[in-house]
C-alpha cells in the first residue's frame, strides 16, 4: 500500500450517532437498575412492616 494513501476515519456524524447510542443504551440499563433497586427496598420495607406487625400482635398478645 503506498504511503501517500490517507485511509479516512468513519465520517463525524455516524461516530457521535454510535456514541449517543452507547448513553441512550446506558441510561436506560441504569434507570433499569434503579426500578429494580426501588423494587426491592418497597418489597423489603413491607416485609420489615409486616414483620414489626406481627411482633405488636405477640406483644399484645402476652400483656393479655
Amino acid at each position: 500500500m503506498p504511503s501517500d494513501v490517507i485511509v479516512s476515519p468513519p465520517p463525524f456524524t455516524s461516530s457521535v450517532h454510535l456514541l449517543l447510542q452507547e448513553e441512550r443504551r446506558l441510561l436506560r440499563a441504569a434507570s433499569q437498575e434503579e426500578e429494580e433497586k426501588k423494587k426491592k427496598n418497597e418489597e423489603e420495607g413491607e416485609k420489615k412492616k409486616k414483620k414489626k406487625e406481627k411482633g405488636e400482635e405477640k406483644q399484645d398478645d402476652e400483656k393479655e
